[in-house]
């Protein structure tokens, strides 16, 4: 059997594989649009930056971006639907590359001063801390004061020193390591002729400017025997929905101020898993 990871299939092509394990990347794109909603209710302008033009899962994220912030199902390109234009110029495309992606950043601040949100549908600009930190500095004052607010995909650790700094306003996170953890089980149970159930673990959000004693909590709970704490992407909530904590050191339960974690309803393709790739 054929399982995807991370990026799936086409829709005409998904009858080739036996399941996906990965974000909903569609889901993840509203989390996008709503915390940028948030943030600046009244809208404006904006700049989406993508990956390459053929990434399926980073084009997911954009329309489910597009489609929360316009209030409508459908949509190409944002020209005041919701009170959010695009600029001109924009998406932008990186090709994957980081140092392509903080030029695009730095000419697109440069090119439009009044630009109210700019949003890295994946993490490439931050995956170069020092340059983001040159481009962002260019817009620091902006960005304190919220007139402009970036919104990023991904909490890897040099993202949440730039969230910790006040380069972004809300990263929203993955779970890299236990996609890879739960894979070979999913593939055995294939292989094995079993059913794969749809599970939902939730994305992360990791929204404002945080403490650094706040940084250091792991958060903790419905986690499966053997996956190990470390300081990646993952982002999981308690029974109750409410999120909790653990202190990286004693381990005692603990409010998890620093991220507000959200439950996604049932990926409604996902065979195996919601959780997530990197890019």
């Amino acid at each position: 059997p054929i399982m995807t990871i991370d990026a799936d299939l086409s829709a005409e092509d998904a009858d080739l594989r036996a399941t996906y394990l990965g974000t909903d990347n569609y889901l993840m794109g509203v989390k996008f649009a709503e915390h940028l909603k948030a943030l600046k209710p009244e809208g404006g302008s904006v700049c989406l930056q993508l990956g390459n033009v053929a990434a399926a899962n980073i084009n997911a994220r954009a329309a489910g971006t597009r489609d929360t912030l316009a209030g409508e199902q459908g949509i190409e390109m944002l020209t005041g639907q919701g009170g959010w234009t695009e600029i001109a110029g924009c998406p932008v495309f990186t090709n994957d590359q980081a140092d392509l992606a903080n030029q695009q950043m730095a000419d697109t601040f440069t090119a439009n001063p009044d630009l109210t949100a700019f949003m890295l549908i994946g993490g490439w600009a931050q995956f170069a801390p020092q340059a983001y930190a040159q481009v962002t500095d260019q817009v620091m004052a902006k960005l304190q004061d919220k007139s402009l607010v970036i919104v990023a995909g991904d909490t890897l650790p040099p993202q949440m020193e730039a969230l910790k700094a006040g380069r972004s306003h809300v990263q929203v996170g993955q779970r890299p390591f236990e996609m890879g953890y739960r894979a070979p089980s999913v593939m055995i149970d294939l292989l094995d002729g079993k059913t794969v159930e749809p599970v939902d673990p939730p994305i992360g959000i990791a929204a404002r400017q945080p403490r650094r004693d706040e940084l250091r909590q792991q958060v903790g709970g419905n986690r499966g025997a053997g996956v190990r704490q470390s300081d990646d992407q993952r982002r999981v909530t308690a029974r109750d929905g409410q999120p909790r904590g653990r202190h990286a050191s004693t381990g005692a339960a603990t409010p998890a101020a620093a991220t507000r974690l959200v439950m996604l309803p049932p990926a409604i393709n996902a065979l195996a898993a919601a959780m997530s790739g990197w890019k």
